[in-house]
């Protein structure tokens, strides 16, 4: 037995002068010669052009060729790749460079059909990403919503890690030694004890309801004139009346900062307004002591501001009838308010 000349054919046949042709892929068999006649080879084969340069978009096209007789060369189809199997010749025919790309789904891998659709996730880049491995309501891929998941989750621990690099942490990846925690790769890391956040969307009183009642009886048990009143924003103020040792009447405002008590409240003259005085701002709010005086207690009330008030209003009267501020002042400026 002998092989076809072409490496990439698998035929075999017997040496005989009949056989000048491979009937698998129709090469010339060399050494092999007939008396003078021309060898039949197939002239589509030997005499074909180089195919034309393609010009138009890709596209594929498939084409089954009836089977040739066993004792004849199959034809061989020029200009396109070619697949043979049994008795037929399939050929798929691209008119273009290149055939379709297979797309692969670049987070679960699996392969994507043809014309489906696909997302790409703006977070990490994947692109493409199949409809099963993407959440439109969350607007990411699968695998960023799964970390975002596991970081709000690590941020709702009571107990937060940070790393050197400001990364947060989960306390299962961290350990002791001595006494300093270190992470996995022995970087030192901090820990922040349980706190709360302040912000006007969730006030002071929604959050610790006892520190409400502990103000309300402050308040309403040394000044039972003052009423509780709610903002459209949710802030807690108290509003009364305090009169001077002239008579002089003066509606107040006190009004609870959203992240009270680490900030005090803040005191206003609302009727008759201050028009100009010392120690007041110019949105109106008095000054009632100094930042250095320490004067303000995370367990001081509300009452104690409109202790200060009074007295600032007695203060304020005097200065307006002798223009010399009783008790210390640091200050003897006189500001112009706007409110």
């Amino acid at each position: 037995m002998a092989a076809c000349p072409d490496p990439k054919c698998p035929a075999q046949y017997e040496p005989s002068p009949d056989q000048q042709f491979c009937v698998e892929c129709g090469t010339l068999i060399p050494g092999v010669a007939s008396s003078g006649e021309q060898p039949d080879a197939p002239s589509d084969v030997l005499n074909a052009p180089d195919p034309p340069a393609p010009t138009t978009p890709l596209r594929a096209t498939t084409e089954r060729l009836p089977a040739q007789p066993s004792s004849t060369s199959r034809t061989n189809i020029v200009g396109g790749d070619h697949a043979i199997a049994g008795g037929q010749v399939t050929v798929i025919q691209y008119h273009g460079t290149e055939g379709p790309a297979e797309r692969w789904c670049a987070v679960g891998n699996e392969s994507l059909q043809p014309g489906v659709g696909s997302y790409r996730c703006p977070e990490c880049d994947r692109n493409p990403v199949c409809a099963d491995h993407y959440a439109p309501d969350r607007g990411r891929c699968a695998e960023c919503v799964n970390k975002s998941d596991e970081l709000i989750s690590t941020l709702n621990d009571p107990d937060i890690v940070i790393d050197p690099m400001g990364q947060v942490v989960a306390k299962s990846k961290v350990r002791a030694e001595g006494d300093t925690l270190v992470s996995d790769d022995g970087e030192r890391v901090a820990t922040i004890k349980p706190n709360i956040w302040y912000a006007a969307a969730k006030q002071w009183h929604e959050i610790k309801p006892r520190l409400l009642s502990r103000e309300r009886q402050a308040v309403t048990s040394m000044y039972p004139g003052m009423t509780i009143g709610r903002t459209s924003k949710g802030s807690i103020f108290w509003t009364g009346t305090l009169t001077t040792s002239t008579g002089n009447s003066y509606d107040v405002r006190i009004q609870y900062p959203p992240n009270f008590p680490y900030i005090p409240p803040r005191a206003y003259v609302v009727n008759p307004k201050i028009k100009e005085s010392r120690h007041i701002y110019k949105d109106g709010h008095l000054c009632l002591f100094h930042k250095d005086d320490k004067v303000w207690q995370n367990q001081t009330t509300a009452a104690t501001v409109v202790s200060w008030t009074a007295l600032w209003l007695h203060c304020y009267e005097v200065w307006v009838e002798t223009g010399e501020w009783p008790r210390r002042e640091r200050d003897q400026v006189v500001v112009q308010t706007a409110y």
